[in-house]
């Protein structure tokens, strides 16, 4: 008899840009920590791609299954 197949749970860390002319959702790093009581900008992502407003918005895995 086979072991049942288990759900792979993955957490996903996001920030919303506070840049009233962004808001854009960026995904982070696993590991990186937002500190919720400080603002947060595009700027300081970690990912140099998505480290400015210019750059496109990040979609959520969910979004992705659902397309």
């Amino acid at each position: 008899m086979q072991a049942p197949i288990l759900p792979v749970i993955v957490q996903e860390n996001w920030a919303q840009c506070e840049n009233p002319n962004c808001n854009k959702w960026r995904k982070l790093p696993p590991g990186y920590q937002v500190k919720e009581d400080e603002p947060w900008y595009c700027y300081l992502n970690p990912d140099e791609r998505k480290a400015t407003c210019s750059a496109s918005e990040d979609v959520s895995t969910v979004a992705c299954l659902h397309r």
